[in-house]
């Protein structure tokens, strides 16, 4: 196993091992990592690694990069004269931190080696930028796959969660992410009659809601308004006219493919939950963003969360645990 210099002349070949991880999941992640669904067709081809770490490359740092990529920030290890790993990491000097965004290697022996070698390659180049931190994935809309080489790598190396360089973020260290295709999704006959059941037992009802009437409702625990939702219309639970729970997002958008998704995200006021209010509040939400063209979903919530048991009840399908915001100071360095 051995680090060889970055090379663009090389892409094809990093685009290849890239796609022979991912060629037969449901999902890939990016070079930025962030997710993408393989279905439904046309989706991403070995390609989109090209594009996309070209566009960090070619300075679209802060929207998705987290800082500075250059090639000193791309590390490839190489066994046999064949590639084993890639890393990818950019600079954020304000901070003096230098972000592993994504890492890719094989999940076997050598994709450990590989692992090993590309981490302990970037961590020495931090130290010569004289950086103060490293950070493993710096935000947790992102994140890099639990128990896989490279995250068995970083714990080895001393990453742990800091409560001094991410306070905010206690509970949301690891994060399940799930997905997959909506089809002609309805909603199915249990869930109106759990509908029916709200209204009948606990005097819930689940109204339909433009932006103007939404503005007028008033939440159960605080007395004041939702924040707006994204989206035309949503979905609410109201108790004695009071919102107990909504859709804060019912919408849908165009990837980079042209593909339509869907978003619905269900909230439940605390004293409200386990009833069924999510549930059919979720469905009724992707029901809609299906009619308005939606073909595919995805979403990750935190490890600890039941919200996914919900997701998984439309259909989708589990894709992996991620973590994030593990960190370590670079020895010598002023933190």
């Amino acid at each position: 196993m051995k680090i060889v210099p970055f090379t663009a002349s090389a892409m094809d070949s990093y685009a290849e091992f890239w796609w022979s991880i991912y060629a037969d999941l449901p999902y890939v992640v990016r070079a930025d990592a962030y997710q993408a669904s393989m279905l439904p067709a046309p989706g991403p081809t070995p390609g989109y690694f090209i594009s996309n770490l070209q566009g960090g490359l070619g300075g679209d740092h802060q929207k998705h990069w987290a800082g500075e990529v250059t090639d000193d920030t791309v590390v490839v290890a190489e066994a046999d004269g064949a590639v084993a790993g890639i890393l990818i990491a950019s600079v954020d000097s304000e901070k003096r931190a230098g972000n592993i965004l994504s890492a890719f290697v094989r999940r076997d022996g050598r994709g450990r080696q590989a692992a090993t070698a590309t981490l302990q390659e970037i961590l020495e180049r931090f130290g010569r930028m004289g950086l103060s931190r490293a950070v493993a994935t710096p935000d947790w809309t992102r994140g890099i796959e639990v128990e896989n080489p490279v995250h068995l790598a970083l714990l080895d190396a001393g990453f742990a969660w800091e409560r001094d360089w991410s306070p905010a973020y206690p509970l949301v260290e690891y994060s399940v992410c799930l997905g997959g295709v909506l089809g002609e999704f309805r909603v199915q006959p249990e869930i109106h009659a759990s509908i029916e059941r709200l209204r009948k037992e606990e005097t819930i009802e689940i109204e339909k809601v433009d932006h103007e009437r939404f503005a007028r409702l008033r939440r159960l625990d605080t007395g004041q308004p939702p924040e707006p939702f994204v989206g035309h219309e949503t979905f609410v639970a109201l108790y004695e006219g009071l919102v107990a729970g909504w859709l804060p997002e019912c919408d849908v958008g165009k990837d980079e493919f042209g593909r339509m998704f869907g978003e619905s995200v269900p909230e439940v006021i605390h004293g409200f939950r386990n009833r069924g209010i999510g549930k059919a509040l979720y469905h009724l939400g992707m029901e809609e963003v299906v009619r308005q063209g939606g073909e595919y979903g995805f979403t990750g919530t935190t490890a600890h969360n039941p919200a996914r048991l919900i997701y998984r009840s439309i259909g989708f399908r589990y894709w992996y645990t991620s973590f994030c915001l593990l960190s370590k100071r670079l020895p010598g360095r002023e933190s």
